[in-house]
């Protein structure tokens, strides 16, 4: 049952539950980026299996795996705070001016 996490149509499939997930939830701070880190262990498995990248990059035991899937949730996590919190992701960019809608 575990072997199907070296599967990257599994992280494909993560990855868009995540992501439509946080369509109904619109949090942006949970599924989005489990989402897009799943997509990512998808690219990441999906070039292993075309052979771009060495399969010794792969590690060995499953848990691995999703320590890995959780590490790059948090960095999508810390990279879309910053995005909010320079007004990227809300639309708005900060200007000196009060009247500036």
């Amino acid at each position: 049952m575990l072997e199907y996490l070296y599967v990257f149509q599994i992280w494909i499939i993560i990855g868009v539950v995540m992501i439509v997930l946080e369509m109904m939830d619109t949090s942006t701070i949970f599924f989005l980026p489990l989402g897009l880190a799943g997509l990512i262990m998808a690219l990441w498995l999906y070039l292993v299996e075309i052979q771009v990248v060495p399969i010794t990059s792969l590690p060995t035991k499953w848990f691995w795996l999703l320590l890995i899937w959780a590490a790059i949730g948090f960095v999508n996590t810390l990279i879309l705070a910053y995005l909010r919190k320079i007004g990227v992701l809300s639309g708005r960019q900060s200007s000196g001016d009060i009247n500036h809608y």
